[in-house]
């Protein structure tokens, strides 16, 4: 079919070879990228392995880059910084564990953007907002119901502080009427001994 020169079927299983290490992951650079036939339907083909090469290759080095952000972002958790990513994947593996990662990024991006907000809420003395479960388990639901209950409490204490403080200014009206009433009868009594006393003082005159 492609004739019978031995030097072409040569180069040909050469280039293969090269192009199978570098899809194993045994190289990482095409040896042939200059290497041509002197057969046009064998150089047809190396134009279709070259182009597959360098179309693997590319989709290699931008994987490999969007493995360092994986990474970086990793370590950024390691600190406590959840920040959501947008890595993008190239090859089948690459791209599923990048949508996954980001998926998850969003995920605890929005619950601890969220949670900030409600509990600088709780600083300012609002206590009205709630959290939502909206689907998670595990620890991160057991967060968001603590910070529920928290709230919880928060609310009833306040709630009994303002009904006793309601209760002491009753009480407080009370004890100050009857501290005037008494006012007033003592010096009502006040007033009645001063006139028992200057009659008393004509009596003797």
């Amino acid at each position: 079919m492609f004739g019978t020169n031995t030097k072409n079927f040569l180069l040909l299983e050469n280039m293969l070879s090269d192009a199978f290490d570098i899809i194993d992951g045994k190289r990482n650079s095409y040896r042939y990228v200059e290497s041509s036939f002197s057969d046009k339907k064998f150089n047809k083909i190396n134009e279709i392995i070259k182009n597959r090469i360098n179309s693997f290759m590319l989709k290699d080095q931008k994987d490999m880059l969007a493995m360092g952000e994986l990474v970086l972002s990793l370590d950024h958790m390691k600190t406590g910084v959840f920040k959501e990513s947008k890595i993008v994947g190239y090859k089948r593996e690459t791209y599923v564990m990048a949508v996954a990662f980001n998926d998850l990024t969003h995920l605890l991006n929005d619950k601890f953007e969220k949670i900030g907000k409600v509990l600088d809420a709780f600083t300012h003395n609002d206590f009205t907002p709630k959290l939502e479960l909206e689907g998670v388990k595990g620890e991160m639901a057991s967060l968001i119901d603590g910070i529920n209950l928290l709230r919880e409490e928060l609310t009833f204490t306040l709630s009994s502080n303002l009904s006793n403080g309601i209760d002491l200014q009753t009480d407080a009206s009370s004890l100050k009427q009857a501290v005037e009433a008494l006012s007033t009868a003592s010096n009502q009594q006040a007033a009645s001994l001063e006139e028992t006393a200057a009659a008393m003082e004509e009596m003797t005159s």
